[in-house]
């Protein structure tokens, strides 16, 4: 019998039959004994126990007839003079077992053993508070220990961590953690930030101070003196829960083969441990590569143009930007932005399940070996790749002797005290051979060891191979072992359970319970948990997942149900992702867009299955119905190259669908052709039929009604027709405050990038916070506070620019969107320069580095890398801030990026020249820089560098030319720009030189410049001839 107490009370017997324990005394007087198994609690415990301060008239007889009840469930209890007895060992009661797991320091299996709050039914009874308190206690500090093992290490996941300190924010051991964890990552400032807040909590709440060890902790990492982690902490290899048997010469010469090769496939059947093998290796490998070992299942990926997307995601590098901001338009198309991130890198990449897109995977992997030279690939396949280079190590069966220990250790798991002896060898022996081997196989029939003797599980076996042999004799002999195993499981099955399984494969990312439901029926979690019970599902969390193997089962079996059971199936499972996206979308703009955000990212593989189906099977308005609730998830999150594909896909879908669905089809397709793939031919194509399809249509949702302000943007904003802006006007008071609010701040944008009214900018970006905030977007919010810290630097108040810039930043971090954070970091860093704040200055544009590092992406890094040029060149160090730029046009060299980036770069390597006295070199990067700023219609832009051509001026002796230049940048821009580190240094020394009557003169010839005849201007008689150098 086993009793677990860790979690909700459980009773199994020994053939695997669970007890119902019904009732709360029933279950209080069963846990009190198994408190004390194998030992006698008197009758008077026991009756405080479940009766506590209300006993009966008559408490032993009522304990009598609990005890008879208890006894007819099968629960061994002995009636003693003294009370009563339960009559197991100690060890099979979970609770026991695990203070003995504890003590021998077996802290994996120990822990794998809680599923929930300890003695959950009678938390609240006196009689289990001792208890309790004593288990929570080993349990944290079990957590902590492990933890502790893998801080050591270096394997440890700092987030895990942290919602240890969230739910024990009192607890010092874990803040301890924390801090060593961060250190040993390099990222100082956290953990000396984690230790202040740990501080202020306890001053606060306990009036007390950190124990001296934390403090010690917290001076040595102020000196940097606490060693780093070994071995490289980047990696999302998750911990095995089960022992690693029978494979270590596969361990050993995979290890080999990593180390030499560039790229290693292991090859072999479903089932046979390829996986297992891979996780393996790439953990033993990690000090091999300092840049990350990353894991990518493909099993979820159905089409060969999202595996690069599905790379990205996993390193962290998705397409994640908030705001439309030009000199951030990262890599457009998924397998370049990939190329980049790796290019520089030694990462190994395991390619886990490639068999289903094998010649798609046979391309990004070439690609990416070509491109990335300290690149290794660790794939798993049922068949090669197939490209040069290519090492295969094929994942053969166990050897007897392993698949024996494999399947006893496994059914040691569900059966307590398994053991192979003399009397069931010739049994297990007999089963591992008809399996073949094969792990997955194995571990399957171990779970039947639960309810089934060796002896029956061989015949058994056995039996079912005969009938299969007689099946399809192409198939690979271990396919058809497999198989066998699976139908075997299918068999057992009642009919109810099958019918579960079947529709539980449909889920790609895996099913909630109220998704389960939806699609499998309302009774359908105790069909779960059986299921579960058999090894044909697991829980993780909310979510019942499948192995693969099984998935792909469950869905062929489908295909083959009689009628039209599995278009019912498929109807019912894709109804309910769309309902649910039409149930969260309206919440993308609100003040719980965070927590929808994340049921849109863990339903993502969902949803994307159900859309890719229904453009299979033309089901038009499914499709339409799912893209108008997910198009906005998508570009919060960055999917926005596989949303373009996946819209055009849609829109040539047959049938006739409501128009305003069609509509919002295109307009996602718009924004997305634009941001992606920079096809504004396209995009405007689509906005043109959306807004066709809605002419004369009552439209409600929000996305609809912005479809004239995204047009007028566009006319207005980016093609530089300031006419256009008129059309923004009617939507300012429209009655959805969002879209007002939208409108506002694209209004708001249009004017600054045609260089018009500033004021009237600020004030359609205070309307648009003001809208935000009441709605509480963050998305919105970040998106005018940093267009408002643009301006307020632009003014001249330092201040008001560093106040919004973090503010932007406290709302954008959580988002996770990390190129955001790091240009507003950079707009921090120049607001604290503009104060006089240097250091601090500094220290945020390494915090901004820091960001980017972990982000991967070379525009976001070359940005920061732009940053450091321009402070070394402001401190004087004209070689660094040199090596600086060079470095940054270096990582977006053959990157498809905004012009308006092109033409920082070149202005500051211009600076640079200048400065140097290179006037010669500094008059061609300034006209390149102009002619990338013209070409981007980005009145700002088009701004700076004229400044720069006005520096230029001033230090080839024409103080005149450099105020007329001043004065052009004025005109263009629509406002003198005091964000810019050079414009009061060119300004005194030209006033100096030529006196104020001069320069007003000469700055406001050139103050009527405007983007069209900024080039005649700023390229006539040349200033580049040597000179009086007024100053540097």
């Amino acid at each position: 019998m086993e009793i677990s107490l860790l979690g909700p009370l459980q009773v199994r017997l020994d053939d695997g039959s669970v007890v119902d324990v019904g009732g709360a005394r029933l279950r209080a007087l069963l846990i009190r004994l198994a408190l004390d198994a194998g030992r006698v609690v008197t009758q008077s415990a026991l009756v405080d126990a479940v009766w506590a301060d209300d006993p009966p008239a008559n408490a032993v007889n009522a304990l009598q007839a609990l005890v008879s009840r208890l006894r007819r469930g099968g629960v061994p209890i002995e009636g003693l003079s003294a009370g009563y007895r339960l009559a197991v060992p100690a060890d099979a009661v979970d609770a026991h077992r695990f203070e003995r797991l504890i003590a021998a320091g077996d802290l994996d299996r120990a822990l794998a053993l809680w599923r929930g709050p300890a003695l959950a039914d009678v938390a609240e009874a006196e009689f289990a508070r001792a208890p309790v308190a004593r288990l929570t206690e080993l349990h944290l500090g079990a957590v902590e220990d492990r933890l502790d093992e893998r801080i050591t290490a270096g394997r440890v996941d700092v987030a895990e961590i942290d919602e240890l300190v969230v739910a024990q924010p009192l607890r010092e051991r874990p803040v301890h953690l924390l801090m060593r964890a961060l250190a040993g990552q390099g990222r100082h400032a956290e953990a000396l930030a984690a230790f202040d807040r740990y501080r202020e909590l306890v001053a606060d709440q306990l009036g007390g101070d950190p124990s001296p060890g934390l403090a010690e902790l917290h001076l040595a990492i102020l000196r940097q003196e606490l060693a780093p982690a070994p071995g490289p902490v980047r990696t999302n290899l998750r911990a095995t829960r089960t022992s690693f048997l029978g494979r270590e010469d596969d361990l050993l010469k995979v290890g080999e083969l990593i180390g030499g090769a560039r790229l290693t496939t292991l090859i072999g059947p479903g089932g046979s441990g390829k996986t297992r093998l891979a996780i393996e290796s790439a953990g033993a490998a990690l000090d091999l590569f300092p840049d990350g070992v990353w894991m990518v299942e493909l099993a979820p990926v159905t089409e060969g143009a999202e595996l690069a997307q599905a790379v990205l995601g996993v390193m962290g590098a998705r397409e994640q930007k908030l705001r439309s901001d030009p000199l951030l338009n990262e890599l457009r198309e998924p397998m370049d932005r990939l190329v980049a991130t790796l290019r520089h890198k030694r990462v190994l990449l395991v390619l886990d399940n490639c068999e289903h897109l094998i010649a798609a995977v046979a391309v990004l992997a070439d690609q990416l070996l070509g491109d990335c030279p300290e690149l290794r690939i660790l794939a798993t396949s049922r068949e090669p790749l197939g490209i040069d280079g290519e090492m295969l190590w094929p994942v053969e069966p166990l050897h007897l002797a392993e698949a024996v220990r494999l399947l006893a250790e496994r059914a040691r798991a569900v059966l307590p005290g398994f053991v192979v002896d003399d009397a069931n060898r010739p049994q297990v022996v007999a089963i591992c051979r008809a399996l073949d081997g094969m792990p997955l196989a194995i571990e399957l029939a171990a779970a039947r060891l639960r309810t089934m003797t060796p002896a029956q599980l061989a015949a058994r076996i056995d039996d079912r191979f005969r009938l299969l042999r007689g099946g399809v004799r192409t198939a690979l002999p271990r396919h058809q072992t497999l198989r066998a195993v699976i139908d075997w499981s299918w068999d057992l099955l009642s009919v109810d359970e099958r019918a579960v399984w079947q529709r539980l494969a449909l889920f790609a990312g895996g099913a909630t319970a109220e998704a389960a439901e939806a699609v499998c029926g309302r009774d359908v979690l105790d069909l779960l948990t059986a299921l579960a019970d058999k090894s044909l599902c697991r829980s993780e969390g909310d979510r019942y997942l499948m192995l693969e193997t099984i998935r792909e089962y469950g869905l062929e079996r489908l295909a083959e149900a009689p009628d039209d059971a599995e278009r019912l199936a498929r109807l019912a499972w894709a109804t309910y992702f769309v309902e649910l996206a039409e149930r969260a979308e309206p919440m993308l703009r609100s003040p719980q867009q965070l927590d929808w955000l994340a049921v849109f990212e863990t339903e993502h593989d969902n949803m994307h299955a159900v859309l890719r189906w229904a453009i299979a099977h033309e089901e038009t308005v499914i499709a339409m119905r799912l893209i108008a609730n997910i198009g906005w998830y998508w570009w919060l999150r960055g999917y926005r190259g596989e949303a373009a594909e996946l819209v055009r896909s849609v829109l040539a879908l047959p049938g006739e669908v409501d128009p305003r669905l069609r509509a919002q089809t295109a307009l996602y397709g718009s924004v997305a052709s634009v941001d992606a793939f920079g096809d504004f031919d396209q995009a405007k194509l689509w906005l043109t039929e959306a807004s066709e399809l809605i002419r004369g249509v009552t439209v409600v949702h929000p996305m609809l009604r912005l479809i004239t302000p995204m047009r007028a943007l566009m006319t207005a904003g980016v093609e530089g027709m300031p006419e256009a802006l008129a059309e923004f006007e009617p939507f300012f008071d429209d009655e959805d405050r969002w879209v007002a609010s939208v409108t506002r701040a694209f209004h708001g944008h249009a004017m600054l990038n045609l260089g018009l009214d500033a004021a009237g900018a600020v004030i359609d970006f205070e309307i648009a916070l003001a809208g935000f905030r009441e709605l509480g977007d963050r998305w919105g919010m970040g998106l005018v506070l940093d267009a408002l810290a643009t301006l307020d630097a632009q003014r001249g108040d330092a201040a008001g620019a560093a106040r919004h810039a973090r503010e932007a930043i406290a709302l954008i971090e959580p988002l996770g969107t990390k190129e955001d954070q790091v240009q507003l970091r950079l707009r921090l860093a120049w607001a604290r320069w503009q104060e006089g704040a240097y250091d601090q200055a500094a220290a945020e544009i390494e915090t901004a580095s820091r960001v980017a590092d972990r982000l991967g992406m070379p525009v976001a890094t070359s940005s920061v890398e732009h940053a450091k040029a321009t402070l070394c060149r402001l401190q004087g160090d004209l070689a660094a801030s040199k090596r600086h730029l060079e470095r940054a046009a270096e990582l977006v060299h053959g990157v498809t990026a905004a012009p308006q980036y092109f033409a920082m770069l070149a202005d500051g390597l211009a600076m640079v020249a200048g400065a140097a006295g290179e006037f010669g070199e500094s008059r061609r990067h300034h006209e390149r820089a102009l002619e990338l700023a013209i070409e981007s219609g980005d009145a700002p832009i088009v701004g700076l560098v004229l400044i720069g051509y006005a520096d230029l001026a001033v230090r080839c002796g024409d103080p005149e030319q450099a105020a007329v230049m001043l004065g052009a940048s004025t005109g263009v821009m629509g406002m003198i720009d005091l964000s810019s580190m050079d414009w009061a240094r060119i300004e005194a020394q030209a006033r100096a030189a030529i006196g104020d009557d001069r320069y007003a003169a000469a700055f406001e010839r050139g103050s009527a410049c405007t983007m069209k005849t900024a080039e005649e201007l700023a390229n006539g008689p040349t200033v580049d001839r040597p000179g009086r150098d007024i100053g540097r």
